[in-house]
């Protein structure tokens, strides 16, 4: 009878065969995008996927993969963005609580400081790379003029109202330069309102000396520790041109209180062990009551 297929049917056939063909090697070539874990690995892919994989495509079917492709790309760099400007955000709020740390008398470390501009790096963020390597000059000045006696600070922050060497031309004309500046003022604030009050915890918190905590065990314990300190007193004294202090404004609070609520003759004991203790020990006990 032979074939009874007319020419017609054989045509529709071929198309349909075709089209199944097109589809196949559509999704081969999508399947192969989506495989890509890098943005410039799908972007490159995108740009010559024909070449790549060896199908041709009519301009339509092409353009519809490519639009595609373009579609995903942009999502792709819309959540990229969106992920980076959050470990941005996250990179700028440590770095300033480094450098709130800094300019109310801590150290936040140099190990951190380093973590911040390697971070800063990595994120492509020119500005934020800037303020972290800035973050690392101003820790360095802060911790160098910690140290200094009050009279040579406030003469290093009038010879930087020239201007810093190093930095920006004549005169205050970069912002690291107030920073430094802003930060040298309130710690001559900070040694000037505790100097006076509590000298022996300022010198301990800026590291001139090392402060033992106080054995408060037996009266002997407690003078003994107290004696102990002489040199760290006499030497912060000397640095901040004040009276020696022995305790702390927070030891001699407690201490103040403790012999308070001793018995006349507990007193009496507290007073004989304490015989040898400097001088200026009492007088700084009777501020406190």
């Amino acid at each position: 009878f032979g074939d009874q297929t007319t020419p017609a049917t054989k045509r529709s056939m071929l198309s349909r065969f075709d089209a199944k063909v097109v589809d196949a090697q559509k999704n081969a070539v999508v399947a192969q995008f989506e495989d890509l874990e890098t943005l410039e690995e799908r972007q490159a892919f995108a740009d010559n996927f024909q070449e790549q994989t060896g199908f041709e495509f009519d301009s339509i079917s092409a353009r519809s993969i490519r639009k595609t492709f373009e579609a995903d790309i942009a999502a792709d760099i819309r959540v990229n963005e969106a992920a980076l400007n959050e470990t941005r955000k996250a990179i700028r709020g440590t770095a300033k609580s480094a450098t709130s740390i800094l300019t109310k008398g801590g150290d936040p470390g140099a190990e951190r400081v380093a973590e911040i501009v390697s971070q800063a790096e990595a994120s492509g963020d020119e500005d934020l790379l800037r303020d972290a390597q800035e973050l690392t000059v101003l820790r360095s000045a802060v911790l160098s003029m910690r140290k200094m006696p009050p009279m040579s600070l406030e003469s290093e922050i009038n010879a930087m109202r020239q201007g810093i060497d190093g930095l920006g031309e004549e005169g205050i004309d970069t912002e690291l330069e107030t920073k430094i500046i802003d930060a040298a003022e309130k710690l001559l604030t900070n040694m000037s309102t505790n100097a006076e009050k509590d000298p022996l915890s300022l010198g301990a918190e800026v590291g001139h000396i090392k402060l033992e905590p106080l054995d408060f065990s037996s009266a002997q314990a407690m003078a003994d520790s107290i004696n102990a300190r002489s040199d760290s007193a006499l030497r912060v004294a000397s640095i901040y041109n004040v009276e020696p202090k022995y305790l702390t404004e927070q030891e001699a609070a407690a201490l103040s209180t403790q012999v308070n609520k001793m018995t006349p003759i507990e007193k009496a004991s507290f007073a004989m062990a304490m015989q040898d203790a400097p001088n200026g020990l009492f007088a700084q006990l009777s501020e406190k009551g």
